[in-house]
């Protein structure tokens, strides 16, 4: 009798995974220079927002990610946001903020930004492979990390900041 064996795969392979596979997409990008579509997630609690860090990228960002074919902006928010931080919410609490576009890695991107806001505190999990921090932060705490240029000019705008 063969028994079906499985091997933990440790946190720090699938991190490097993410990070090769990162490079990947920004050499295609190099190439081919895509239009993407993504989204964002400005998840608000109590004047705090909720900042992630992936394993793959130096800067820290939203909860977000690439809006899959065929998929549109709102459902692919509330998968993102499942996937990267475990918290479950209907597209129906998600408000529009805007749409806006920008280059980076070589693509065209355009990103939907979604607001939430919850009036409790909800449990937040990281997998520690792709996201491996969240945690929510006074604006004032998020302007003074290394933040994504979008969530910096998202933060500077929504709360009046007026930087040096």
């Amino acid at each position: 009798m063969i028994k079906n064996m499985t091997f933990p795969i440790p946190d720090k392979y699938y991190q490097l995974f993410y990070r090769v596979a990162q490079a990947g997409m920004i050499a295609f990008a190099f190439v081919f220079r895509p239009a993407t579509k993504g989204v964002n997630l400005a998840v608000w609690r109590e004047g705090e927002i909720l900042i992630i860090k992936n394993s793959y990228y130096h800067k820290h960002t939203l909860p977000g990610g690439y809006v899959k074919p065929g998929e549109a902006p709102g459902p692919a928010a509330v998968r993102e946001l499942e996937e990267e931080v475990g918290l479950h919410v209907s597209p129906g609490r998600l408000k529009r903020f805007r749409a806006y576009r920008f280059k980076s890695h070589y693509k065209r991107e355009t990103v939907t930004l979604f607001e939430l806001h919850l009036k409790t505190a909800p449990t937040i999990r990281v997998d520690n492979r792709e996201v491996i921090w969240a945690g929510f932060l006074s604006p004032t705490e998020a302007l003074s990390l290394n933040l994504a240029m979008p969530v910096r000019r998202y933060l500077e705008n929504k709360t009046g900041f007026e930087g040096e």
